[in-house]
């Protein structure tokens, strides 16, 4: 693992905390503590900066549908009859869709980082984009078909993906796919990165925890022994890493957490409540037990930070980040039946913006003769000009000897 390229200016320089710019020692560990997206236009958002975002998108979309239902057609049907979406029904939806992704990840049989990037990249785009302008079903198809480019699956073409979800040509689905690929990368401004790679940063954790705590860089010497002996066995330290993907993944598609926080704490979380997971028997006493595991893993984290205000920083994270494994948002998945209801609702605004980009398509068109007459005339005259101002040039150019 490498810090991100904004902290690092030539092979000298160290990665620096996120919290306290503090200088960070050289540790895969650390560098993954550290690790925040900076580099990216989508840096970690409070609670509040989240769902601003929300409101100013789907406010843009209540106005978007009022001119669209204000420009039917007479005899066309009900004057002003599309109900907007309410913002919370529109959450719902977007996060039901959300839970679908992994299932439609393994359905075309993709790489785990291919489903993680599909997921960050779902979520990122609703959060400044409307599921009353965007329906989440081709977003959802379009995130991933994204991400197989972005992660280079090669073997994963579009027509293999919809073949796996059994999506047949009448659907229309290809086409809508394709056409919501531009609009799909505005959402995300361009901006596809996402680091580090889960895979390769679970086994670097996995094997700087069992190194570490061998040595006996824990105080808690009962867990520590554990938890080494787990990820000693190189079959069970796989199963674990598998397990802290599994984790990191459904937290992503029920919580807003690859919004609010940075990845090295949803890595460390997800990697320590793997590990407790692993080590807790099915008639143990649960909570207690995974708290100790977690203290295991997040004092070893800590134990790699120089100073007490890196370590206040990441030990308030990743408390935040586990609150969420316990809230009800991720115990509970979004029911099929408010799903359906809300898409019912949906379907509505979409035939709407259907309309309205119908109706640009059209306007484009029809604009593009005199655009384009307006260009030549454009450059005919900048020909001239430049003609004239050479011709004045030479006329007050002194003669030659």
């Amino acid at each position: 693992l490498k810090p991100a390229t904004s902290d690092v200016q030539g092979p000298a320089r160290r990665a620096s905390c996120p919290s306290c710019a503090a200088p960070l020692p050289k540790s895969r560990c650390a560098a993954l503590v550290a690790m925040a997206p900076r580099t990216s236009c989508w840096i970690p958002l409070s609670e509040r900066a989240l769902l601003e975002l929300r409101e100013a998108a789907h406010e843009q979309a209540e106005v978007a549908l009022r001119g669209a239902s204000a420009g039917k057609a007479p005899g066309s049907g009900k004057e002003g009859a599309t109900k907007p979406l309410g913002l919370e029904q529109g959450c719902q939806l977007v996060l039901y869709y959300a839970q679908q992704l992994p299932e439609l990840c393994r359905l075309c049989k993709a790489p785990r980082e291919v489903c993680w990037s599909a997921v960050v990249f779902y979520r990122r785009f609703f959060a400044v984009r409307s599921p009353m302008a965007f329906d989440p079903t081709p977003v959802m198809f379009t995130a991933v078909f994204l991400a197989c480019k972005v992660e280079e699956a090669r073997q994963i073409t579009l027509d293999k993906l919809l073949a796996a979800a059994e999506m047949s040509p009448a659907s229309g689905m290809r086409e809508k796919v394709i056409a919501m690929e531009v609009p799909f990368l505005e959402g995300l401004g361009f901006d596809v990165t996402i680091e580090p790679k889960v895979d390769s940063a679970f086994r670097a954790l996995a094997e700087d925890l069992c190194g570490g705590l061998q040595l006996g860089g824990s105080q808690a010497a009962a867990s520590s022994a554990a938890v080494a002996a787990l990820l000693s066995d190189e079959e069970r330290r796989a199963g674990v890493v598998r397990d802290a993907e599994d984790h990191l993944i459904q937290l992503a598609v029920r919580t807003d957490v690859v919004l609010r926080w940075p990845s090295s704490a949803l890595l460390a979380v997800s990697f320590g409540v793997a590990v407790g997971m692993a080590l807790t028997p099915p008639s143990g006493s649960g909570a207690e037990t995974l708290e100790a595991h977690w203290g295991t893993v997040g004092s070893f984290l800590e134990s790699k930070l120089e100073l007490e205000g890196q370590r206040v920083a990441l030990r308030a994270w990743t408390d935040e980040v586990r609150q969420c494994f316990r809230s009800p948002a991720f115990t509970t998945p979004v029911p099929e039946a408010v799903a359906k209801e809300a898409a019912k609702a949906a379907r509505r605004c979409h035939r709407a913006f259907d309309r309205l980009r119908e109706r640009a398509a059209v306007d484009e068109q029809s604009m593009a003769p005199r655009l384009e007459k307006k260009r030549k005339a454009d450059r005919t005259q900048g020909q001239l000009l430049t003609e004239a101002a050479s011709k004045r040039a030479a006329a007050e150019a002194p003669p030659q000897p």
